[in-house]
Parts: structure tokens; sequence; C-alpha cells
């Protein structure tokens, strides 16, 4: 049974009884709580006819792709930001290596391919090559107190390239991330 103040098309499922506790004041009845009506949790459960299910299922299946569709875009960002941030991880090493030692290219190269190779390619799947490495000297000198830019370059492959714009991503569906780090020569 329905209470009389419900607004759905449909009968409600939870029975509403009456407050059985109840105090006499004088001539009047008052009830210990706010409400005379408590609402009992008694659903009832009833089967679902066919149609309802049906439609259900028919829903589902319609939204299921662009589901899909937005968890693989989420996926494939992710795997973006984690490339960018273990580029500038290894940036950043490679230029406090190269603020104490500048001439060093060899080993300036070799601090940002450990530094990559060790956390961003298992991260990300896509392994840095030591020519993708620049060592630059903004001042064009290799003084104290010059500074000193590393720049990182990686190609780094998308799943659904064809969803992006031809500005970001290349013709071989790979988008191009570049990150540097620049510190002062000791």
């Amino acid at each position: 049974m329905c209470r009389n103040d419900c607004k759905r098309a449909q009968p409600c499922r939870v029975l509403w009884y009456q407050n059985p506790i109840e105090v006499r004041e004088g001539a009047r009845y008052t009830t210990t709580k706010k409400s005379s009506y408590q609402p009992v949790i008694r659903r009832m459960w009833i089967m679902r006819n066919k149609r309802s299910l049906g439609q259900a299922v028919i829903e589902f299946a319609l939204i299921l792709p662009i589901l899909l569709f937005i968890l693989v875009i989420v996926a494939d960002m992710a795997r973006v930001i984690a490339a960018h941030i273990a580029l500038s991880n290894a940036s950043r090493e490679g230029a406090r290596y190269a603020a104490s030692k500048p001439l060093d290219y060899a080993g300036i190269k070799n601090r940002v391919l450990l530094e990559y190779n060790n956390t961003g390619v298992k991260v990300t799947g896509v392994e840095l090559k030591a020519e993708n490495i620049s060592v630059i000297y903004p001042n064009g000198d290799v003084t104290p107190g010059n500074p000193v830019r590393i720049v990182v370059r990686c190609s780094f492959p998308l799943f659904f390239a064809a969803w992006f714009p031809d500005s970001v991503v290349d013709a071989d569906g790979n988008m191009a991330i570049e990150r540097s780090a620049q510190m002062v020569i000791m």
C-alpha cells in the first residue's frame, strides 16, 4: 500500500505502518517521535518483466563501445603523461651531471639513458637512444656560472593515433615528446 503523499506512478514497494508507541498526555495523544509513520524496510522484490530486462541489455550494448573508447583514450593519455615524467626526470639527471662535468658528453648521455631506460621504458615501452639527447650551452661558454641545457626527444606511439589531430601526431601515428632541463655549471 502506498502513502498518500507519494508522487510515483507505480505503487511503492515499501510498507508503511503507524508508530504504535504513543503516550497519553491529558486529553491528547502524542507520539514519541517526530513522525507518526515509520518505514519498514520490507521491499518486495518482483522479477522484472522481460521487456524492461531486454531494454537494459540493449542500452548497455549501445553504451559499451563508447565506454571502451573512452577507457582506451584515457589509458593512452596516461602513457603519454608517464613518458613526459620519465623524460623530465632523465633530462634533469643529465643536467645535474652536466653541471658538475660539462665537457663529458658521453657521461651526460649515459646518465640520461640510464635514468630513462631504468624507469621510463618499463612504464612507456619506448626505448630512448643516444641520438635523441642534445647538450646545449645557451651562452656558448662552458665556464662556471653559465647554464647548460639537456634536451631529450622521443617519438611515442599511440594506440588510437587516428583520433588525434595531425598537428599532434605524425604520419606513422607517433607523438613527438620533448623535455628539457637547465642547470648552472659549477
